[in-house]
């Protein structure tokens, strides 16, 4: 029989049926163990976990704890690929200083210098002084820099007490030196991917180098769906925080794959692609309304729990609810953040993703919501609604305000309960001073006024031209608990309100211009 690892890394021939799921009558999931939990649904798994065939029961052994040893290991069983190796002393995690040594082929030098030093990447020009970037960088404590940075920038990490390496200075000081890699274990933080701080600040996440060998391994259980062989090539255009592109990046590396990175100008991605002509690129290309996302293959388990507030039941038919995730290798927690690690990882190890699902009769996986309050525009944006409310509330012509968005839509919208006094004032100053209320709600020069307010405040408070309101209805009668938008604890039932207001969130998607019920 073959050695495991050449399983891992030779497994399945392009023409093998299992490469991919088949269509139509196929089950993405079975149930695992039956719970007992009125709150919950079964435990699910993949039917990789049950029906593994022995010829494609690999399993990664003992001796490669991390991704990069795989890497090596690929690379000496092709002798021809170009290798490079690097010694410094480091700073890990846990603040210890360490001697790190790491060697890489040149197909993904970046992702694995990135990978194993564990820095902030400032990768053009300006961006350290992107606000979304600033926790991330301060926390980390130094730079790997790709492009030389500009005097102003320069200056900028001076004063911010950072040590900066440049790449070029790496290779250059390292071009002639092959090395091996570190003795490193597989528990040990591999990389910090930072959010993009939708909900607040950039949130650390922690991955593991097990977080990384696992995605192999389950690829290797299930038939190599990413139909990556030797020789293919891929295109790479998503940022760093894209942790699925990284991993393809890791795959495409350990299977002598190509990568192309493309221009930088996403609107010239075509161009890139044309060019390349690449056979597999990463992405969601299909109908976005679908939303289905198949069944977990490896050792994931997933399980549903209901979300009362929302009306969405786990033993309902079908199953609805909040997606808890669990298998080896997941996110270890936040840098210097464990609040949050506690409220994303339980006592028993489930993650909770904070993604609303339906299980489909397939057995299949369907997106519908977030449960934490998050939405996705189609530009692929994620939206904290809650958040940009908590702003423009501050506004002296608004009392109440709902902030609502759609994975398909490209704005946001609004619903804004007006302050009668600060708009009756306007009046007066306006020459309306004897209007009702009622009867201004769709005078343009107050929703002007208004959306004046509203982007000054947008201004002030930093928000991103995605996070701008300027598409919204004025309205006078509050959120209160007697017409059912609004809990006893006085918060805002989200999903009443969009309900209320569904055909005036209609219209103005429709028109995008102000109107009024």
């Amino acid at each position: 029989m073959a050695n495991e690892i050449e399983l891992v890394l030779d497994f399945a021939d392009p023409t093998d049926p299992a490469c991919k799921r088949p269509l139509g009558d196929y089950r993405y999931s079975t149930v695992l163990h039956k719970t007992n939990r009125a709150d919950e649904s079964d435990v699910y798994c993949g039917l990789d976990m049950l029906n593994k065939p022995v010829d494609r029961s690999a399993t990664i052994p003992s001796k490669f704890a991390t991704s990069f040893d795989l890497l090596v290991h690929a690379a000496n069983l092709h002798p021809n690929v170009e290798h490079l190796g690097v010694r410094e002393k480091l700073v890990e995690p846990d603040g210890k200083e360490t001697l790190g040594e790491y060697k890489w082929t040149t197909l993904s030098e970046s992702v694995e210098t990135i990978r194993i030093i564990g820095t902030a990447l400032i990768s053009e020009p300006g961006l350290v002084e992107e606000i979304h970037l600033e926790d991330a960088i301060l926390k980390s404590g130094r730079l790997l820099v790709f492009d030389e940075l500009s005097q102003e920038n320069l200056a900028s990490v001076k004063e911010l007490g950072l040590k900066h390496i440049h790449m070029d200075e790496l290779l250059a000081k390292y071009k002639d030196k092959v090395i091996q890699p570190p003795k490193r274990r597989r528990e040990d933080i591999a990389t910090i991917v930072y959010t993009s701080g939708t909900g607040g600040s950039p949130k650390g996440a922690l991955h593991s180098n097990l977080s990384l060998m696992t995605l192999f391994s389950r690829l290797a259980l299930s038939g190599n769906r990413l139909r990556l062989f030797p020789h293919f090539s891929t295109i790479s255009y998503l940022p760093l925080s894209h942790v699925y592109e990284r991993f393809v990046e890791h795959y495409c590396a350990l299977r002598l794959c190509r990568i192309g990175y493309y221009g930088g100008n996403i609107r010239n991605l075509l161009d890139d692609i044309k060019t390349l002509k690449p056979h597999v690129i990463v992405g969601d290309y299909r109908d976005p309304h679908k939303g289905t996302i198949g069944g977990p293959i490896g050792d994931v388990i997933f399980k549903i729990r209901s979300i009362p507030d929302m009306e969405y039941d786990a033993r309902g038919n079908p199953p609805r609810g909040e997606l808890l995730m669990k298998a080896s290798g997941t996110m270890v927690g936040y840098f210097m953040r464990p609040d949050l690690t506690s409220e994303a990882l339980d006592s028993e190890g489930w993650y909770h993703t904070g993604d609303v699902v339906e299980l489909q009769p397939n057995m299949a996986v369907k997106i519908l919501d977030r449960a934490r309050n998050f939405f996705k525009l189609s530009q692929g944006e994620y939206i904290a609604p809650e958040k940009l409310e908590n702003l423009y509330i501050k506004s002296p012509y608004v009392d109440q305000i709902f902030i609502h968005g759609e994975s398909k839509r490209n704005h946001i919208v609004g619903i804004i309960v007006v302050n009668v006094e600060a708009v009756a004032a306007w009046a007066s100053r306006n020459g309306l001073a004897n209007a009702p209320v009622s009867t201004l709600l769709n005078d343009e020069k107050l929703i002007e006024e208004v959306t004046s307010s509203l982007l000054d405040i947008a201004e002030k408070g930093c928000l991103n031209s995605l996070e701008k309101l300027k598409v919204f209805i004025l309205i006078d009668e509050p959120f209160s608990t007697s017409n059912g938008l609004m809990t006893p604890t006085f918060k805002c039932i989200r999903k009443q309100i969009r309900a209320r207001y569904e055909e005036e969130i209609n219209a103005m998607y429709d028109s995008n211009i102000h109107l009024n019920s």
